[in-house]
């Protein structure tokens, strides 16, 4: 993992292919940024097309009705693209999220995945949905 400071207010990364580019926040967010489109820069793009603002992965632990939008603990920037972990920012429920993506170099399209780990013993029912 790599600190850095910057002047900007977002911690951003870039993962591109040849034709797919991701735009986000550290924390695995999509923020409203840019100057070149105003506040339309961050998401997935096929340029000159903006094929997504973002996506996001909401836990809900069905057991004790709490839901989170998951925010990244921590990023590492791969030579193939990033990954995101998720832990402490998930709440109460006993769960580690591990979210890898990457654009392709010579396709149209992306790749992201999650890994989940629960980290207690017992069940543990979720929901999972992603927007």
């Amino acid at each position: 993992m790599i600190n850095t400071t910057s002047k900007h207010p977002f911690n951003l990364y870039y993962n591109a292919g040849e034709y797919v580019k991701i735009c986000g926040t550290q924390d695995g967010y999509f923020p409203d940024f840019g100057h070149h489109v105003a506040n339309e820069m961050g998401g997935v793009w096929l340029h000159p097309i903006k094929l997504l603002d973002g996506f996001w992965l909401k836990v809900t632990d069905m057991d004790r009705s709490i839901s989170v939008w998951s925010r990244a603990d921590a990023f590492t920037n791969e030579s193939w693209g990033s990954t995101f972990d998720y832990g402490h920012g998930l709440s109460h429920i006993p769960l580690n999220i591990k979210r890898t993506q990457f654009a392709p170099e010579l396709a149209k399209g992306m790749v992201a995945g999650y890994k989940l780990h629960h980290t207690r013993q017992g069940e543990l029912r979720l929901k999972l949905e992603l927007l």
